[in-house]
């Protein structure tokens, strides 16, 4: 379906990337990007000496011990009285609330460790108060970037 792939991800950026749909086969955790990612000028084969946004493409994470703690997703939820309370939602719920259309998924930050990464996101719907701040922890030690457009195309 892509052109081309790739995964050495200190080339790339999410920020402000919004993943529309979602997938989890098998221990393999996708999201889509209808708007495309960024590829940094540091990539090897952007000779455009600029940042480089693709049009359709999509990030695949390998996620690590599914069974305990490879996924782990959190919506920060304002409350009535002022406080806001962590929820954590399954994964399924999660992906499926993203593929409905129920919200869409915006990234922000990504933090990386040994076997782990955590995104800071902002999930946004249509309704007051329009979005929430979200967390992605993901056990994974390997990730693909898959996009179709060759660089200054």
């Amino acid at each position: 379906m892509y052109k081309y792939s790739d995964k050495s991800d200190g080339d790339f950026s999410l920020h402000d990337c919004h993943a529309h749909k979602m997938s989890l086969d098998a221990d393999i955790l996708s999201f889509v990007f209808d708007d495309g990612f960024y590829v940094l000028p540091s990539h090897p084969a952007n000779n455009t000496g600029d940042v480089f946004r693709t049009s359709l493409s999509e990030l695949q994470l390998k996620i690590l011990d599914m069974d305990i703690f490879g996924i782990g997703i959190y919506l920060f939820v304002p409350q009535n009285d002022g406080r806001i309370i962590r929820e954590e939602w399954e994964p399924g719920n999660f992906i499926d609330a993203v593929n409905s259309g129920t919200f869409s998924l915006e990234f922000v930050t990504e933090y990386k460790s040994y076997r782990s990464r955590l995104y800071k996101c902002y999930v946004w719907f249509d309704t007051a108060p329009y979005h929430y701040e979200c967390e992605i922890e993901l056990q994974t030690d390997d990730i693909l970037y898959l996009w179709n457009d060759h660089f200054g195309e």
